[in-house]
């Protein structure tokens, strides 16, 4: 028996693998039913992280769409009308020992669709806000992911929870993000408290060619930050 055959979501896969080879084949009707039940997107990540089947007769009938295509659109599906059921992989530990590699590349997904009025925003919102402040264990990489939710949904607490990353975070590619999305919410200015942060980051990065963005964005929200203080004072 293989790693594969031991994966969790072998015998979903099993049940399922008619319609996955039909849905590879552009058939309308088993792709409605492979994002139609929880069983049957679990046979769908499997299929696309660890199947080798060599499907027969696979036909872009015209349309450019590739196998990575379609496995992307059929999850896309999926976290678009019922995230709920990614969510529910993300917040079990147990899955996480299991398929890391496979439940990061779904969080970004969720990331991809969001949007105020998504569903199950508040519970997306949610997890993404324990993902930053490292509340619940998952791996290094999510917590830029999670980041993209909370500026996609702004949960409540997000905002200060940003900020908060912007100050402390001992990552330096989460402070950067912070600064290049930031700077697109003119509506937000950040507490006085992060000037020290924002001038760190700016003598750190003066001269680096390729984190000039970082830079300009950096002096953008300082800058809004010194205006906000002008306006204030008498």
């Amino acid at each position: 028996m293989t790693v594969a055959d031991n994966h969790p979501f072998y015998a979903a896969f099993e049940r399922h693998r008619y319609h996955i080879g039909t849905m590879l084949n552009g058939d309308a009707r088993a792709f409605r039913q492979l994002s139609a039940n929880e069983d049957a997107f679990h046979a769908v990540v499997f299929h696309v992280f660890y199947d080798t089947t060599d499907y027969p007769a696979y036909r872009q009938q015209g349309s450019g769409e590739t196998i990575r295509d379609r496995q992307r659109r059929l999850l896309t599906q999926v976290a678009l009308d019922h995230p709920e059921w990614i969510l529910a992989l993300l917040r079990s530990p147990w899955h996480w020992q299991r398929m890391e590699a496979e439940l990061a590349d779904l969080f970004v997904y969720l990331e991809w669709i969001c949007a105020p009025g998504t569903r199950a925003a508040p519970e997306i919102g949610e997890f993404a806000l324990a993902v930053i402040r490292r509340e619940f264990p998952c791996p290094e990489s999510c917590r830029e992911t999670a980041l993209g939710i909370l500026f996609n949904l702004q949960p409540p607490g997000a905002w200060p929870t940003i900020w908060q990353a912007l100050m402390e975070d001992p990552d330096a590619a989460i402070r950067e993000a912070v600064v290049m999305r930031a700077a697109d919410f003119p509506e937000h200015r950040p507490p006085a408290a992060v000037a020290p942060a924002l001038q760190g980051l700016i003598e750190r990065l003066a001269g680096t060619r390729e984190q000039i963005s970082v830079v300009r964005n950096a002096r953008a929200l300082l800058h809004r930050l010194d205006t906000a203080d002008s306006i204030g004072r008498p």
